[in-house]
């Protein structure tokens, strides 16, 4: 398509080295440290003291998928940063690139509602559902609602690379490349992003952590009486705060998938390149809190959740004194 358009330069420029600078440093310090933080998430949930309870099985999970989510990020944004952008490369990279992103975005968002459903049934019925402590029980049920989430994706297979040409006055030509498809298609895959992602989860979360808070001060002097009914009731404020931090972060990114779908089905904005290098912006930066959820989660943990804080820093210590007893026995030897 060639189009002559007269479209703000500078600000494209801008709006494209800053982009590249966001997910350059994203690249060298926030992505790669949430693989370190949730590589340790994942070492402590696995010790003995939480694999007596689902949280152990169910924050392992969870430090699983965002590593396999930042490391699926990392593959296409530090080429990002030198303008090469993998996903626009044919047809197939938009429909891959999307459909297995918005799979590992919405699975994140339904392990949470699993997990706080987990504790609400802990806390109304402790005794009743004997499913809860079969792991393999878990695994299937966990299975079967990723295999919703693909199926509901599969709108994101219908999408193609699309290049728009720019004449400026002066002569030049812009290009913009970007996926997209047709018009119901694009609103039917926003729509499904936003219920499954956000708007579904937030609804039934808030609805179980208000029940929980609730069924919380009324079973807490009976949670008190049981060791192992304790070491439960620990993760049930963790899930709260991690839940809220969790809905909060998502927000800036519906309204870009709003602003998203405006563009792409407006005659008007899907013409102008300034739009599009300003959508790409607000697309980086509203993408920040959940990159920082996926990779930082580790410090929600220390806050909330005081047997992890207990656990890691009773791991460090055992660390410290074997690292000192291996010194002094390589001393001893050199005497």
């Amino acid at each position: 398509m060639n189009l002559t358009l007269t479209e703000n330069s500078d600000y494209i420029k801008w709006a494209i080295e800053t982009t590249k600078s966001i997910l350059f440093y994203l690249s060298i310090s926030l992505l790669p440290l949430g693989i370190v933080f949730n590589t340790i998430e994942i070492v402590i949930f696995q010790m003995g003291k939480f694999q007596k309870t689902t949280m152990g099985f169910f924050f392992s999970i969870n430090s699983s998928l965002n590593i396999i989510t930042i490391l699926y990020l990392l593959t296409f944004v530090p080429s990002a940063t030198f303008s090469i952008y993998l996903h626009l490369q044919s047809d197939t990279s938009c429909k891959v690139y999307y459909f297995l992103l918005r799979s590992l975005y919405q699975a994140s968002s339904w392990l949470n509602v699993v997990i706080t459903a987990d504790r609400l049934l802990f806390i109304l019925f402790p005794n009743r559902f004997k499913f809860q402590k079969n792991k393999k029980i878990l695994t299937i049920i966990l299975l079967g609602v990723f295999g919703i989430i693909l199926i509901l994706n599969i709108p994101n297979l219908m999408l193609y690379r699309n290049v728009i040409l720019t004449k400026q006055p002066n002569s030049q030509t812009l290009m913009t490349i970007y996926c997209t498809a047709q018009p119901k298609i694009l609103i039917a895959r926003d729509i499904l992003l936003i219920s499954m992602r956000t708007f579904i989860p937030f609804i039934l979360m808030l609805f179980m952590n208000l029940l929980l808070v609730y069924k919380v001060k009324k079973t807490r002097d009976r949670l008190k009486r049981s060791h192992n009914m304790r070491n439960e009731f620990r993760f049930v404020f963790t899930v709260i705060a991690t839940t809220f931090i969790f809905l909060v972060i998502f927000v800036p990114n519906v309204i870009y998938i709003v602003l998203s779908d405006l563009f792409q089905n407006s005659q008007h904005f899907q013409l102008k390149q300034t739009y599009s290098a300003f959508l790409v912006l607000f697309e980086t930066v509203s993408s920040l809190g959940y990159f920082a959820n996926y990779s930082l989660n580790i410090f929600a943990q220390f806050t909330f959740n005081k047997a992890f804080s207990n656990q890691f820093f009773f791991l460090v210590r055992v660390l410290i004194q074997k690292k000192q007893i291996a010194i002094e026995q390589k001393n001893f030897r050199k005497k």
